[in-house]
């Protein structure tokens, strides 16, 4: 089976890596430069920032194999341990992070899968059991759309722009999942990145607040993400 993945985030590589360990031909798909999604790492000016997820927790035995395969090659250590601000019923236990940035992860996971990038998806459609994607495909500044065929397709991109999506292809869901969907809703962020004069100062490189405007505050260098204070 040709499965079509839209979304080259943690959620759409990780399900072409389990569809692929089972034997099915797999393309992911994504509209950005690079994979990652959320796992996002930008480089300004010297310094360099993860702006999306900052760490990431160990809480079941199938992703601890999975982190301990990273840590072995090298893309994964601890930055620090500590306690979940928004989960205090969980003990004390170490934040991982990608080496170099969160980012080193997801392209590392999409090196052994068939990961198009800078292809958004406009609209899909099914055919005699088979779908059919129409996309578009950008390159140094041209685009041009393409077809691609399949034989099932899953969507991991946010819920807004999945829901976009299903309406623009004529999908008609049934309507409790409808309204499971309409129920998500998102709250709106900024990530300032600043080029610090010096050290930050931080506590073990790290500020969660619980109130407030301000959620958190991280020091990408004490992290071991930037070379110079971020």
């Amino acid at each position: 089976m040709k499965v079509i993945i839209v979304g080259s985030g943690m959620a759409g590589l990780t399900a072409a890596v389990e569809l692929q360990r089972l034997g099915h031909d797999v393309v992911v798909l994504d509209k950005g430069r690079i994979p990652g999604g959320r796992m996002s790492t930008r480089d300004m000016g010297g310094v360099r920032f993860d702006h999306g997820a900052q760490h990431f927790s160990v809480r079941t035995d199938a992703f601890a194999e999975r982190v301990a395969e990273w840590r072995a090659t090298g893309i994964v250590g601890v930055w620090y341990e500590g306690r979940s601000v928004t989960r205090p019923d969980h003990a004390t236990e170490p934040r991982h992070v990608g080496t170099g940035g969160m980012r080193v992860i997801p392209v590392h996971i999409a090196e052994a899968l068939d990961v198009r990038q800078s292809i958004a998806v406009s609209q899909f459609g099914f055919t005699d059991g088979e779908v059919t994607v129409d996309a578009t495909a950008s390159s140094s500044g041209n685009d041009h759309g393409l077809e691609i065929q399949g034989d099932a397709i899953i969507l991991t991109p946010p819920v807004p722009q999945t829901v976009a999506l299903l309406e623009r292809s004529g999908v008609a869901l049934p309507d409790d999942v409808a309204a499971r969907l309409a129920s998500i809703t998102y709250d709106a962020s900024l990530t300032v990145m600043a080029s610090l004069d010096g050290p930050s100062g931080l506590p073990d490189g790290h500020r969660a607040i619980p109130e407030g405007p301000v959620a958190w505050i991280a020091d990408n260098q004490h992290k071991g993400v930037s070379p110079n204070p971020s």
